[in-house]
């Protein structure tokens, strides 16, 4: 038994609503831009809202001490743009910070939500790695029509993100069988635009 041991800082929740970082004090509820540190684990959890289920990714991020749980819906656009972001790092295991963003066009009213990666010491944020121009590894989305709607199904892609951030921060981890695309889930489909990385919403 070690004579001093140092005290292990408590675990702060965070969520994401409308581009900004949520922390619930009690009754008070704080709003931030980013958080930062190294990853230290990430892990995907089966939740509930007004009876319907979601998997959300749980990113555990220590900040000296200070430890953050990162909490981001699967199917997202803040989950897809921060694996994407990410993956262009040479470090993804070093320091960090994640900043989600939401737009709003006021014309068509479409959302577009991301987060950036930004690495210590740089002022940019990195860029995608894949973009609907440059897909290289990255699964298709699948094509359906259904009752004379396209839709398209990214069933395949989040599997290959959840299986690449396992890999890097989850090693004793067994990569499952991919699944099969669905074709009956709305949740489960995406408009093909958000593959293309949002140039106008980068701050350079």
């Amino acid at each position: 038994m070690a004579g001093l041991e140092k005290r292990q800082g408590s675990l702060t929740y965070v969520n994401i609503k409308e581009g900004n970082l949520i922390v619930k004090k009690g009754e008070t509820i704080e709003n931030y831009g980013s958080v930062g540190g190294v990853i230290r684990k990430v892990e995907f959890t089966q939740e509930t809202y007004e009876s319907q289920k979601y998997e959300v990714a749980k990113i555990y991020i220590d900040n000296v001490g200070d430890l953050f749980c990162l909490q981001i819906p699967v199917r997202t656009g803040y989950f897809r743009g921060f694996c994407n972001s990410l993956r262009s790092s040479n470090n993804p295991r070093g320091i960090i910070k994640i900043s989600p963003s939401y737009k709003k066009d006021g014309a068509t009213g479409k959302i577009t939500t991301t987060c950036y990666v930004t690495e210590e010491g740089s002022s940019k944020p990195l860029k995608w790695t894949y973009t609907k121009a440059n897909m290289g590894n990255l699964p298709q989305l699948v094509k359906h029509e259904i009752a004379g709607k396209v839709i398209w199904d990214d069933t395949q892609q989040l599997f290959f993100w959840k299986q690449w951030l396992l890999s890097l921060f989850e090693v004793d981890s067994t990569p499952a069988a991919a699944p099969a695309a669905t074709t009956t889930k709305e949740e489960h489909h995406i408009n093909p635009d958000d593959l293309q990385e949002p140039l106008n919403d980068l701050p350079f």
